[in-house]
């Protein structure tokens, strides 16, 4: 729970005033705006029984009935209060209230009074005075003081006594607060007034020429000049209208038991202060907890020193105070970023550290602009650039350094691999084959660990030791050289000669395609002529088949007919004996009849029965010279793509034959004592390039080799037929097809 901690006290050994350390505590933590209301008036007036109302609290600020003031200096409500203004824009985040000592105490003096009345209305943005009954005279002689802050606080340094329209600018508003009032509020001619009206009234001059009306009349006429945003609000006595007596407030927790007209009044300050807070604000800046505790103690300070407070004096110094904590904070975060940057692994290059430094920048500049306020805020920027560029430099050079050693350590190691090669290509049976790949290597190993600013430098470094490497390892090569352009000469010389028998056998086996495809041909011009055979046959297998169909009706009418006479026999045999035997010789011919047609019916099925025969052994025929001539067609394939290969192949082998006999001639001519300093420049040069460009592919010089292992046998038999004819007997193995070639010396 949030209990009131004090702000301001008195030291007992020096009798000055000093901010405690508990609201420094406090108020350091608090870095939005702030309103602060503080409570001012004679003491036992119920000051702080109005606080801690203000507060929402029915304890907190201490309250007391004895002759002695119960609070000393100024005390601070421990926890800020949410303003309830958060809708408007202007509004201040938190509202500090403050509780003064009384005045006119019996165990202080005027001028601790009018110490601790001074330091009140300079910090506050809410000023409640807090008296008795009515404004008459008694009130006005109690806050004679106000008539006296002209002398007691200055604007500027450099100005005698401030007036009051200069002083009025920096002062708070002010609201007198009424005490047990219960006078009614009525003109001189009896009509309502408000009570901002009725304070605007006794603040009026009265009439008099005694020297005590005179010193009343300048605090009236200081209070309307030193607080021109003022107002009024009347409380009638808490218990007036109730059953309770007089003292019952003391021990009363709640508010809502007391009069509704006391009531009423406390909300109406409620809503004044606590509803519609504006933050405190010096030349147009709000002030914020921080500075609220700086200004505090300017203001101590100044009164301790036997100074009078000079608002703009202490204003400058919290300005001051503000910016160096924004210049401290943007520098750490400056610095903090730029040690993580230099300090990070691998090294970070030119361009990376410049905008790393750049983002740093920004927001470092940035935050200082957030939490700087005030015009001196340009003299602290300038300190924070000027510290930002030392900075800078500091840790540039920390990352040039870390970079040298991390590349040196490369171009050491990297040096030391190609002295080794070197000591190695300078024996009688090394060659320069592996150089390229071990350069290529070494590049990438570079690249791949390199960083930082010094990467650049070291890779001249390395390229130069590059260049001394590949002209040591040519100057030394050149028998090689030329052992190796012979050997090449020799090697174009078979593979002219093979290329010039594969082109015989791949015309021999253009040609055999040829007759194959001829073959083709005829067999297909055989087959249509077999099918339209074939469909003649089936069209008289067809007929015969009708005609059997046609005969055996003939059959079956016949033998109807036969049944018919039969019985028609029976009947005439009935009739006559005359009519018998005529009958019976119809009968014997229809059985002749009958005969006839089964005879025709067995011919016709043998003849059916031969067709299909015919047809069968026709198709069979057919079936197997068409897959014989299949075959044939997909040897000659065979044998065509194997010889297509075998050139392809040849050429490319001519071609890189070729390639190495021109690179040897011109490493041969390279290591003429005249010229060669210049030509090997130019060769590791031109190499040193080519990788450049082409970091993953391999370098170096491949001797040309072909394996006869790697050839099918179909085009090892083409290789054996095209240089001892297709009438020649081959075997049927690799292993003796190989030996073969080897004996002919076609491999």
């Amino acid at each position: 729970m949030a209990a009131p901690v004090q702000f301001i006290a008195v030291d007992p050994t020096t009798k000055q005033l000093v901010v405690t350390p508990e609201a420094r505590r406090t108020l350091s933590q608090l870095h939005d705006t702030v309103a602060v209301c503080s409570v001012a008036g004679v003491y036992r007036t119920g000051k702080s029984y109005i606080l801690n109302q203000l507060a929402g609290k029915n304890s907190g600020f201490g309250i007391g009935s004895s002759v002695q003031a119960c609070t000393k200096g100024i005390w601070l409500w421990g926890a800020p209060l949410q303003t309830g203004s958060s809708a408007m824009p202007d509004a201040a985040k938190h509202l500090l209230l403050l509780d003064t000592e009384g005045l006119q105490s019996i165990c202080q003096s005027e001028g601790h009074d009018a110490k601790i009345f001074c330091l009140a209305i300079l910090l506050s943005s809410f000023f409640v005075y807090n008296s008795d009954k009515a404004v008459n005279n008694a009130a006005i002689d109690q806050l004679s003081l106000v008539a006296q802050l002209t002398k007691k606080i200055r604007v500027h340094t450099e100005s005698g006594e401030s007036d009051a329209s200069s002083l009025a600018q920096f002062f708070p508003q002010f609201i007198w607060l009424l005490r047990d009032f219960q006078l009614e509020l009525t003109d001189a001619e009896g009509r309502p007034i408000s009570q901002d009206q009725y304070l605007e009234e006794c603040l009026q001059p009265q009439r008099g020429s005694s020297s005590a009306v005179a010193e009343q009349n300048q605090t009236r006429e200081a209070i309307r000049k030193l607080f021109p945003q003022r107002s009024c609000i009347t409380l009638p006595h808490p218990t007036l209208g109730t059953a309770l007596p007089p003292s019952a407030v003391k021990q009363l927790p709640e508010l809502s038991k007391l009069a509704p007209g006391f009531r009423d009044g406390v909300t109406e300050l409620k809503r004044r202060v606590v509803s519609s807070a504006r933050p405190k604000q010096l030349n147009g800046t709000p002030v914020t907890g921080v500075m609220l505790l700086e200004l505090a103690e300017a203001y101590t300070n100044a009164i301790n020193n036997g100074a009078v407070p000079t608002i703009s004096t202490a204003w400058q110094a919290v300005l001051h105070i503000e910016c160096g904590k924004a210049l401290e904070a943007a520098l750490k975060l400056y610095r903090d970023g730029a040690r993580a940057a230099a300090s990070a692994e691998p090294p970070l290059d030119d361009s990376a550290w410049q905008a790393k430094h750049e983002a740093l920048l920004r927001d470092a500049v940035a935050l200082f602009h957030q939490m700087a306020v005030g015009e001196g805020a340009r003299e602290y920027e300038a300190r924070l650039l000027e510290a930002v560029r030392g900075e800078a430099e500091q840790q540039q050079k920390l990352l040039h350094a870390r970079s040298e050693v991390l590349c040196q350590k490369l171009l050491s190691t990297l040096s030391d691999r190609m002295s080794a090669y070197m000591r190695v290509a300078a024996s009688p049976h090394a060659h320069a084959d592996n150089l390229p790949k071990l350069i290529e290597e070494g590049l990438h190993y570079f690249y791949a660990h390199a960083s930082g600013p010094a990467r650049e430098e070291t890779h001249r470094h390395l390229m130069a030791k590059v260049v001394e490497c590949v002209r040591a390892v040519l100057s030394d090569s050149a028998t090689q050289v030329d052992a190796e352009k012979q050997q090449a000469a020799q090697q174009l010389e078979q593979l002219h000669r093979r290329l010039a028998h594969e082109e015989a056998a791949r015309a021999e086996a253009v040609a055999a395609l040829q007759s194959a495809q001829a073959k083709a041909e005829a067999i297909d011009r055989a087959k249509a002529a077999a099918e339209a055979t074939l469909g003649r046959l089936s069209e008289a297998s067809r007929a015969g088949e009708q005609e059997r169909a046609r005969l055996h009706a003939q059959l079956e009418a016949v033998e109807a007919q036969r049944a018919l006479e039969a019985a028609r026999a029976e009947r005439l045999e009935r009739e006559s004996g005359a009519q018998a035997l005529h009958a019976a010789e119809a009968a014997r011919a229809a059985e002749r009849r009958a005969a006839e047609a089964e005879g025709a019916r067995d011919a016709l099925a043998r003849d059916n029965a031969a067709l299909r025969a015919q047809l069968e052994s026709e198709k069979a025929k057919l079936g197997s010279e068409a897959a014989a001539l299949q075959r044939t067609i997909e040897q000659l394939r065979l044998d065509l793509s194997a010889a297509t290969s075998e050139k392809e192949s040849l050429a490319a082998r001519v071609a890189e034959a070729r390639a190495s006999s021109d690179a040897g001639s011109k490493r041969a001519r390279t290591q003429e004592p005249a010229e060669g300093v210049e030509n090997d420049d130019a060769y590791a040069a031109s190499m040193m390039g080519d990788m450049a460009q082409a970091p993953a592919q391999g370098g170096g010089l491949r001797r040309p080799s072909v394996d006869p292992k790697e050839f099918a046998i179909p085009k090892l038999m083409a290789m054996l037929r095209s240089h001892l004819g297709q009438a020649a007997k081959l075997p049927k193995k690799k292993d003796e097809l190989l030996s073969l070639c080897y004996q002919h010396n076609l491999c």
